[in-house]
């Protein structure tokens, strides 16, 4: 199966996604519908708006910022493998149960195998201070992400609870 969809505002592309899924498709019953190594799928964003996030994540809200990069994507549904880069700009989110606004968020994910190497990854807190993270996930089963990640944090305040709702 070939894939090729865009996503577009304005007469401007903002992302696309291109490649093919190997697939049997025969009318009878086979033993694998995948065919070996079945995903060849290229992600490539520029400028796109984050506030899509809100659709997928109901514990944030007002998302802004933007994202670029180009992301390869290849192999078995359960040993995917990663090659590219992701960008993160000028992005904020208001986060409702900590009842705070993180704002300023930049950053930098490198893919590579079944990595993904946070290069940078800056963060404000309305409630005060800043804080930085490095570090890597391991995306061998994406159902099971591992984190291996440093923190570092200036005055960073992530929750105020004055503002702070629960349910």
């Amino acid at each position: 199966l070939a894939i090729a969809a865009s996503i577009s505002s304005n007469g401007l592309e903002l992302g696309r996604l291109d490649g093919n899924v190997r697939a049997d498709l025969a009318f009878r019953d086979v033993d694998r519908r995948l065919l070996e190594n079945p995903l060849n799928l290229d992600v490539a964003v520029d400028s796109m708006p984050l506030n899509a996030v809100e659709l997928g994540v109901s514990t944030v809200r007002d998302v802004s910022g933007y994202a670029r990069g180009r992301v390869q994507i290849t192999g078995e549904p359960d040993a995917l493998r990663f090659d590219g880069d992701t960008q993160v700009h000028q992005a904020a989110m208001y986060v409702p149960k900590l009842g705070v606004r993180l704002e300023g968020i930049q950053g930098r994910v490198v893919y590579a195998g079944a990595l993904a190497r946070i290069d940078t990854l800056s963060i404000r807190s309305s409630a005060g201070g800043s804080a930085d993270v490095k570090g890597t996930l391991d995306l061998s089963d994406v159902r099971d992400v591992g984190f291996d990640l440093d923190f570092s944090a200036d005055g960073f305040r992530g929750i105020d609870r004055r503002l702070a709702s629960a349910r």
